[in-house]
């Protein structure tokens, strides 16, 4: 049996029910069983097939069209004649066992001396036998737990429900294990270090989102299609993306015609998809103006709001190139839009003077051209794709410093240290962010004028409030905050800005 992964857990197929195994991204492999479903592996696997090219594959499983051979979920090829493929001699009979060895699926003890095998036929009581003897006498029998077996042959998935371990064989038969000890038991039995994963485990490529290719170009597959093989926008989003990086970096399968070179391209392109599979409404695709795109108006599955699409697309996105390190955003064909934004210092290049909004980006911009430091200008938290750029653009060598211009508050912090995880994210040494303006610059009557609560909506919001009361102090050790364009005139937070400077030496 050779084991494979697919989104919902462990499957085992024989040799001739698997019609095409082909090399995949990172050493991976892509194999297509007999009904078209597609399935992975993280190494390759020994078998009986001939090649066609670097795939493997069971001759009598493809099928030959105008353009070469396909398999069953079309997947075109390399052109080639499949040689011959020798079956696996059938096992042989044993005559200890009270039906044909193949047609035995498992065996349970009964509790003392007795035990029952199970068949396809039916459960066979066999007396005055332990269930322990009576497995060794078959080599396939697995022990799933005290007085449980099961035939390894005959075993087709191991999936998870909440915890229990689930054990289905090939005619759906299903056991249980809820112990976690007999589950690493069982494993080990199978030859298998982990029950939820192939090892190496690659969780960026065989999570949720199973990241996969296709034979057919996503952006224009019909909504029939999408609804058969996506049950949520967020694999469909990142399978999209995934088609598109796989194209750009020369994979010979189906290209994606994706030419979007922005988050607001790829949204467009996007939501058209999402309404075709049932994600996303027409009311949605008509505050996007896309009206015209509308082929269909049948009932979402999911509401998806465009603020929710923008969010989730984000979020994709920033996992695919920061946690899953794919790509970049050049690399994925994304432009630099707001070149603008940033600048390298003449004088100081290293400090990076970083103002957290538009109000303060005058301000920010006047003081870098005065005393040569680099600027960085941004409209809340910084965007990686920014960051990527000006990452770029920065000095080698050396360490870099962040001076954040920001609010007195949790969310400016936050953003100040963001930049600093993003700069070292690229590559460069960076040192811990400094914050221009603290608690202890307020004057009592500020405090009195400008300081309100921090935000508390939901306990995320506490954590990260609390958090930052402990490092910075808060105003008196309380969670209130103070906007930056409070802090005035310029002269004012000029001195603020040397005073860091001179302290970084």
């Amino acid at each position: 049996m050779i084991e494979l992964q697919d989104d919902e857990g462990l499957i085992f197929f024989p040799p001739e029910r698997i019609a095409s195994l082909c090399p995949d991204y990172g050493g991976r492999w892509r194999a297509v069983l007999e009904d078209g479903r597609v399935a992975h592996r993280p190494t390759p696997a020994e078998g009986p097939w001939p090649r066609l090219g670097e795939v493997q594959v069971t001759p009598w499983l493809l099928q030959r069209g105008a353009e070469g051979w396909r398999d069953p979920a079309g997947f075109l090829l390399p052109s080639g004649e499949p040689g011959e493929m020798a079956l696996a001699a059938p096992l042989p009979q044993l005559a200890e066992l009270p039906c044909p060895r193949g047609e035995i699926w498992g065996l349970r003890g009964l509790g003392g001396y007795d035990c029952v095998w199970l068949s396809d036929g039916g459960e066979i009581v066999q007396k005055r036998f332990r269930a322990s003897q009576a497995a060794a006498l078959l080599p396939e029998m697995v022990k799933v737990s005290a007085g449980q077996y099961v035939n390894r042959l005959r075993l087709q998935r191991i999936w998870y429900r909440g915890v229990a371990c689930l054990l289905t064989t090939d005619h759906g038969q299903v056991l249980r294990i809820r112990n976690q000890d007999t589950v690493a038991a069982f494993a080990a039995r199978m030859g298998l270090s982990d029950l939820t994963y192939l090892q190496p485990c690659r969780q960026e490529l065989y999570g949720a989102d199973m990241l996969r290719d296709w034979p057919f170009e996503l952006l224009r597959a019909p909504a029939e299609q999408l609804r058969a093989h996506f049950t949520t926008p967020r694999r469909l989003i990142s399978n999209v993306i995934w088609q598109r990086f796989r194209s750009r970096s020369g994979y010979g399968g189906v290209l994606s015609t994706s030419t979007a070179d922005s988050y607001r391209g790829l949204l467009y392109e996007l939501a058209p998809v999402l309404h075709r599979a049932g994600f996303l409404s027409a009311r949605v695709l008509r505050e996007l103006g896309l009206a015209a795109e509308i082929q269909e108006d049948g009932a979402s599955r999911a509401a998806l709001s465009s603020a929710k699409l923008r969010i989730l697309l984000y979020g994709i996105m920033e996992h695919l190139v920061a946690d899953g390190r794919f790509f970049s955003f050049r690399q994925f064909g994304f432009a630099d839009r707001e070149p603008e934004r940033r600048r390298v210092g003449n004088r100081l290049p290293q400090v990076i003077l970083v103002a957290e909004k538009a109000s303060l980006w005058d301000a920010a911009g006047l003081l870098a051209e005065e005393l040569g430091l680099s600027l960085l200008l941004l409209d809340g938290a910084p965007s990686l794709l920014a960051m990527e750029y000006f990452a770029e653009q920065l000095p080698p060598g050396g360490t870099l410093r962040v001076l954040a211009y920001v609010d007195y508050d949790p969310g400016g912090w936050l953003t100040g240290h963001a930049v600093g995880k993003h700069l070292r994210f690229y590559g460069h040494e960076c040192a811990a962010t400094r914050f221009l303006i603290r608690g202890e610059d307020f004057s009592a009557e500020e405090k009195e004028l400008y300081a309100r609560p921090c935000s508390s909506n939901g306990p995320g919001q506490r954590t990260k409030t609390r958090l930052w009361v402990e490092e910075s102090g808060g105003l008196d050790g309380e969670a209130r905050g103070v906007h930056a364009d409070h802090v005035r005139p310029l002269s004012r937070v000029r001195g603020l800005l040397l005073r860091e400077l001179e302290a970084g030496g």
